[in-house]
């Protein structure tokens, strides 16, 4: 009987993970995830690995915590009263100080409530049934932390390699 043959770059485990993704949270999180390992594996050949190994993480982390957050109630809550406030702003902004609409938009967003990243990370892993010192906790904390902090120009320094070790964690194989 033939194995069947795994996508290019890629192990059983990764594969396995990647289905469940699809399965659990969609293509975008699956494909985010497939792309991430075959970055981290050294599967495609490139120069500069690291770098985009770790925009792939971020993109990864983001996009999970976007697509969990809602659900699973990780999410600031928005007041009536204040919107109204912001709205008020807003008018008062473009009224008093002539600001053009991109220039509202950004203070639109800036106004918004929104949660830290660690607070909305511990959010979702509570709801998930996770305690605020599970490991699972602390190393999502400490991934985002890592991976988050880094700039391309940081990347090619000896400071990137404690991303890839994160990331190597995270696919289980070793980064070039």
């Amino acid at each position: 009987m033939e194995q069947p043959t795994l996508p290019q770059g890629l192990s059983p485990e990764q594969t396995q993970t990647g289905s469940l993704l699809r399965q659990l949270l969609g293509n975008a999180i699956a494909n985010r995830y497939l792309d991430f390992c075959k970055l981290a594996n050294g599967a495609i050949p490139l120069h500069a690995t690291r770098p985009l190994a770790g925009h792939a993480l971020r993109e990864l982390e983001s996009l999970l915590r976007q697509v969990l957050a809602a659900p699973l109630d990780a999410v600031a809550p928005d007041d009536p009263a204040e919107e109204l406030r912001r709205e008020k702003a807003l008018k008062a902004l473009k009224a008093e100080f002539d600001y053009d609409e991109e220039s509202l938009q950004r203070a639109q967003k800036a106004l918004r409530p929104s949660l830290s990243h660690r607070k909305q990370i511990l959010r979702i892993v509570g709801r998930l049934g996770f305690a605020q010192d599970a490991d699972i906790t602390k190393a999502w904390i400490a991934l985002s932390k890592t991976v988050g902090a880094r700039s391309i120009a940081e990347s090619s320094t000896e400071a990137s390699k404690s991303t890839t070790n994160s990331a190597r964690n995270s696919c289980g194989r070793s980064m070039p």
